[in-house]
């Protein structure tokens, strides 16, 4: 059951692993939802009958992976900028396959951060690129409980999967 998703579509894990794995990404969702609401504008420009620009501000949440994939997908080639503080590790996960899916390439702006799950998302691109004075940054997999904040192990476990399907070393 390396690949979940790939061994869970194509039913190649046991019965009661796939229940497992279900309930466990359940609560990954759960736990890594963003507590603050503020969704990310998602706007895009077409640049030629071919060519759009895709710009991406503000924390990810995820109802932002519905907006998103509604907003892309009659497009073909598109370049996604990205300006965010973060938001929902699962937001960024899914938009970040969403990019990668339709190869799309992904920027940073000259002066802007991207950091968190914007981060994530970023990665997807089939090309990455940073302006002059960007910022990425990346940070383990958390939730925040009673006012404290602990690393997540299955949201870390998530994030390493979507790192493998999108080609990235281990070393990543």
């Amino acid at each position: 059951c390396y690949n979940l998703a790939r061994a869970m579509t194509f039913g190649l894990c046991p019965r009661g692993a796939r229940f497992a794995v279900r309930h466990v990404l359940a609560i990954v969702v759960l736990l890594l939802a963003p507590q603050a609401a503020g969704a990310a504008n998602i706007e895009v420009k077409h640049l030629d009958a071919a060519t759009a620009l895709v710009m991406v501000e503000g924390d990810l949440e995820l109802a932002d992976i519905e907006v998103f994939r509604s907003k892309v997908a009659t497009l073909s080639k598109a370049t996604v900028a990205f300006r965010s503080d973060g938001g929902s590790l699962l937001a960024g996960i899914r938009i970040g396959m969403l990019i990668r899916v339709k190869g799309f390439t992904t920027i940073v702006p000259d002066a802007a951060q991207c950091a968190s799950a914007c981060a994530v998302a970023w990665l997807g691109g089939a090309h990455r690129f940073l302006g002059a004075g960007s910022k990425v940054g990346f940070h383990a997999a958390y939730v925040q409980k009673a006012g404290t904040t602990t690393e997540s192990g299955p949201g870390n476990a998530v994030l390493g999967a979507y790192l493998d399907q999108i080609g990235l070393p281990e070393d990543a």
